[in-house]
C-alpha cells in the first residue's frame, strides 16, 4: 500500500495559469495459493487546477488528433484517435488490474480505467481482458479491448495477438546464456480494430555485451 501527493504549477495553451494537487493510493495483493495478482490503484485529482505534463504540452485548449485510412474508393477518411479539451481538467481515476495463473495452462489477466472530469458528467471507459501463454518456448498472447472517451463518438473495440519466438527455437540451437543469438527474439504484433483497420508491427530484440547490460528493440 502506499500514497503520495504531487503539486503543479501550470501554464496551458490560452496562457492561463493553474496550480492543483493530486494524490494518488496504490494497493497491491498477492495470492499465492490461487495464484491470483490483485492490483486497485485510485487517482483523485482534489483541485481543479491541476494539470500533467502532456496537458501542458499541447498548443490548442481543444482539438481532435486524427489517422487516416483508404476506404476503398482511392481517398482516405480521417478517423478520430484521440481528443482534448483542457477546460475538462481530470478529477478521479480508478485503475483495477487482476491475474490469474492457470499453472502449465498460461493465465488470464483483466485491466480497467474509468476517468472523471472537472466541469463535465462525462467520463473515460476502458478495460481489457487477455490470455497469455507459451508452447516449445514461444510466447504468445491474445486481447480484446473496449474504448470508451469524452468528445469522440464512437466506442473503440480492439483485438489483439502478440508472438515472440526466440531465435534458439527458430534455430533449432540448445540455448546458451553466453551466446548473444540466443538471448535474442523475433516478435510479432497485430492488431484490428472496430473501424476496420488493421496494423501489423515487426522486431527484434534482445541483450548484448558482458553481464547483459544493453536491452535493444528493433521494429
Amino acid at each position: 500500500m502506499s500514497l503520495d501527493v504531487t503539486h503543479a504549477r501550470s501554464q496551458l495553451a490560452d496562457d492561463s495559469r493553474h496550480e492543483g494537487d493530486s494524490i494518488r493510493f496504490l494497493y497491491a495483493k498477492s495470492m499465492n495459493t490461487f495464484g491470483t495478482n490483485f492490483q486497485l490503484m485510485g487517482y483523485r485529482y482534489s483541485t481543479q487546477g491541476f494539470y500533467t505534463l502532456d496537458d501542458v504540452a499541447y498548443r490548442r485548449m481543444e482539438g481532435y488528433e486524427y489517422d487516416y485510412d483508404y476506404d476503398g474508393e482511392h481517398r482516405d477518411e480521417p478517423i478520430i484517435v484521440n481528443y482534448h479539451n483542457l477546460r475538462f481538467s481530470r478529477k478521479d481515476r480508478l485503475q483495477l488490474n487482476i491475474s490469474q495463473s492457470l499453472n502449465d495452462f498460461g493465465s488470464l489477466y483483466i485491466s480497467g480505467t474509468h476517468q472523471k472530469y472537472w466541469n463535465t458528467s462525462d467520463s473515460d471507459t476502458w478495460y481489457q481482458v487477455g490470455y497469455t501463454s507459451s508452447w516449445v518456448g514461444i510466447s504468445y498472447s491474445l486481447s480484446f479491448s473496449w474504448n470508451e472517451s469524452v468528445g469522440i463518438p464512437d466506442n473503440e473495440r480492439i483485438v489483439g495477438l502478440n508472438v515472440s519466438v526466440p531465435f534458439n527455437v527458430l534455430t533449432k540451437r540448445r540455448y546458451t546464456r553466453e551466446n548473444a543469438l540466443d538471448r535474442a527474439y523475433a516478435s510479432f504484433n497485430a492488431n484490428r480494430n472496430s473501424n476496420g483497420q488493421n496494423s501489423w508491427l515487426a522486431g527484434v530484440g534482445g541483450t548484448l555485451l558482458e553481464g547483459h547490460n544493453l536491452s535493444y528493440h528493433v521494429s
